[in-house]
């Protein structure tokens, strides 16, 4: 049960994820091609912007459940 639920929690993050980051790449290009013209160039520091961002997102929020989970756990234990 706890590897499902731990499983799942890892989907989610992945999934948090990918959909912000899609929705700020697409901001990120619209306001770049915006001001430059060149809307190459936007897309492709958009989709730089969307692996890297994703991961380090990704990252981010499984420290963040890491200490959650520990905190919860002090607390429970009290």
């Amino acid at each position: 049960m706890a590897i499902k639920k731990k499983a799942k929690s890892h989907l989610v993050s992945l999934g948090k994820a990918i959909s912000w980051r899609i929705f700020g790449s697409i901001i990120t290009a619209i306001a770049f091609g915006g001001f430059t013209q060149d809307w190459k160039l936007a897309f492709f520091i958009a989709s730089i912007e969307l692996i890297s961002k994703i991961f380090l997102f990704y990252i981010h929020d499984r420290v963040w459940e890491y200490f959650t989970r520990n905190k919860e756990s002090e607390t429970d234990e009290s």
